[in-house]
């Protein structure tokens, strides 16, 4: 034990002597773990919204009965269905406005609510109170504070109705409003109409579904991913992208910190190995180095990625909330967990980007050992070893390319291609140099280029590092740029119209009409509807436009069959978004049946449209 403190304060005592080298490490790995770990700490939070999201009363993690055309169903289907045996639970679902911004309200029966549905503890406690006039409406904390009020307030919605007084429960998930169901009823003016049901676990005999509700509905089996989990998907694989990519980069210059050690350490090394250590004990002293170095530069690395985390969550949950209406908590809520894999994935990455110089001194001969001329030799063998690697990462990335048809294959491609570059980079400076160093005439010249080689082992990994950086920099700078441009112009084209207003109801819609048709600077009024409904299992949403030169003119079209707009007005064809037409493989000509209240409803698809960020077909 002794012996090995001894050796281990031998190799300390470079570190003492080159500060920087040592800053250089540390820093590297630092930075690398910060931006990692503040990356995953922010996904992790908002997965952990969105479960909770998701969770409440069911959601879909829990089966479901749902009507076949999407919309609500009468209530009477859910006392038939109790009667014949199915333990099944009415909710109610719908948006209201209070103060200008969109909740989202819960009607639940709490009698009948099954005992494994997520959030029931938010109505436990004062079951009675909930239930019985006025009621209580239970809120997460964010949601409170959203509406401004405090508990026992009774705030007004847009539709002049009063919720019931708050209540808080912190197991809710922001920006949900859960009352009974047949307060809910009221508030959203859907007197005996149900969203759904939920079903618990069956305890005897049931009929069958469509003995009890016919063709009316439909059974939805519990989802592991939700629409907005599905929505977000690209924002967090870019952000686990750049995250690793931080990651890779930081390793890259503890890589090259650690290879220059480890040449400067190389007489150092020759003389333990004189004095009698072994290859086994050097080597295992050196890895307790490097784990020692990165707990230290982890647990650093873990505070600075949960400050980074804490300091952008408002601004990602403001992104999320504007971009796909997703409520992110504005504090930082991390589980040990996260700890844990952070210092986990600290003392890996010091170890992986330390095994390349640990394999080389551990396989060099105590003589060869502090021979450069050897070390160049065992450097060049490892080169040449880099570039055929290179080769088979190239040729991985044709094969995603040429099979992959998905967002995580394409991340794969530009991986690979990253990787790749960056192997052979170290090969083509070699070729260079070599091809210098044969027609270099005169000693100067000679000198250089050899000099140049010599240094290679020692810079190769810092420009592989450098090399990164930069490709990254551009190609993200140019994707940014033309995504911005693309979007821009689909906006223009998207929100053609200089005003947009919502109403509420077709009686507020007509009397805006009315009031608009008055005023002598508004030259076209344009009303339009929207519906939703479900089309293969997936939701759908029907959007009316007005026959109007501003949309003919502006609609961004990406196909489209001659005369679409004159055939848009027959009532028999529309438009499909790109979403839609990829998902079922729709095209031009195609006939599709949309199932409606009053059947189901036969179009031609005429166009195909951009709809940039909507996860539903339209």
């Amino acid at each position: 034990m002794t012996r090995g403190l001894w050796i281990l304060a031998v190799l300390l005592s470079h570190w003492r002597r080159h500060p920087m080298q040592f800053a250089t490490l540390l820093i590297g790995l630092i930075s690398a773990i910060a931006l990692w770990s503040g990356v995953q700490a922010l996904n992790q939070q908002a997965r952990y919204s969105y479960d909770r999201a998701a969770a409440a009363f069911g959601g879909v993690r829990t089966a479901t009965l749902v009507a076949r055309n999407g919309t609500t169903f009468s209530q009477q289907l859910f006392v038939d269905l109790r009667r014949a045996g199915w333990p099944v639970s009415p909710v109610l679902e719908g948006r209201i406005q209070i103060n200008g911004r969109a909740f989202r309200v819960l009607g639940v029966e709490p009698v009948t609510l099954p005992a494994e549905v997520g959030d029931t503890p938010a109505i436990s406690g004062d079951l009675q109170a909930f239930v019985m006039p006025p009621g209580e409406t239970r809120v997460a904390p964010e949601t409170l504070a959203e509406l401004g009020s405090n508990e026992g307030a009774s705030p007004e919605a847009s539709n002049d109705m009063r919720l019931p007084p708050l209540r808080l429960a912190r197991q809710l998930a922001p920006g949900i409003l859960v009352v009974d169901i047949g307060i809910a009823q009221r508030l959203l003016k859907m007197p005996d109409q149900v969203s759904r049901l939920l079903i618990g676990k069956s305890k005897g005999p049931r009929a069958a579904l469509e003995t009890v509700a016919g063709d009316k509905l439909r059974l939805v089996k519990p989802d592991a991913e939700t629409d907005l989990e599905r929505l977000t998907d690209s924002f967090h694989l870019n952000l686990t992208a750049f995250g690793l990519l931080s990651f890779f980069v930081g390793l890259f210059i503890v890589n090259s910190a650690i290879g220059l050690a480890f040449e400067q350490r190389l007489p150092m090394l020759r003389t333990l190995r004189a004095c009698g250590v072994s290859a086994r004990q050097l080597n295992t002293i050196l890895v307790l180095e490097l784990v020692f170095f990165a707990l230290v530069a982890g647990f650093v690395g873990m505070v600075g990625g949960y400050l980074i985390a804490a300091a952008l969550l408002p601004d990602v949950a403001a992104s999320l909330r504007g971009l796909y209406g997703a409520q992110i908590p504005g504090q930082l809520t991390l589980r040990p967990q996260w700890w844990a894999a952070g210092l986990l994935i600290s003392v890996l990455g010091a170890l992986l980007a330390a095994t390349a110089s640990l394999v080389k001194a551990s396989r060099l001969s105590v003589l060869a050992a502090a021979q450069p001329q050897a070390w160049r030799q065992a450097q060049r063998r490892w080169v040449v070893l880099q570039g055929i690697a290179a080769l088979v990462v190239f040729t991985a990335a044709l094969v995603f390319l040429r099979f992959g048809d998905s967002l995580v294959a394409g991340f794969a491609v530009l991986a690979a291609m990253l990787l790749g570059a960056a192997l052979g980079l170290p090969l083509i400076l070699e070729l260079v140099l070599a091809g210098g160093q044969r027609q270099a005439r005169g000693a100067l010249a000679v000198w250089f280029w050899a000099d140049s080689r010599q240094q290679l082992s020692g810079l190769s990994l810092a420009l592989m590092a450098l090399l990164l950086a930069l490709s990254v920099n551009v190609g993200v700078g140019t994707m940014v740029e033309s995504f911005s441009q693309t979007f821009a112009s689909w906006l223009d084209g998207r929100l053609a119209a200089d005003v947009y207003i919502n109403a509420s109801d077709d009686a507020q819609a007509k009397a805006i009409t009315a009031w608009l048709r008055e005023r002598h600077d508004v030259t076209a009024i344009l009303p339009g509807g929207r519906a939703e409904t479900q089309l293969a299992g997936a939701p759908l949403e029907l959007f009316g436009l007005p026959d109007n030169p501003t949309y003919r003119d502006r609609w961004p079209l990406l196909r489209s069959a001659e005369n679409a707009w004159a055939r848009l007005r027959s009532g028999d064809a529309a438009f499909v978004s790109e979403q839609l037409a990829l998902r079922m493989k729709l095209a031009i000509g195609d006939t599709i049946d949309v199932p409606t209240p009053n059947g189901n409803w036969k179009i031609r698809v005429v166009g195909i449209y951009a709809d940039y960020g909507n996860p539903k077909g339209q």
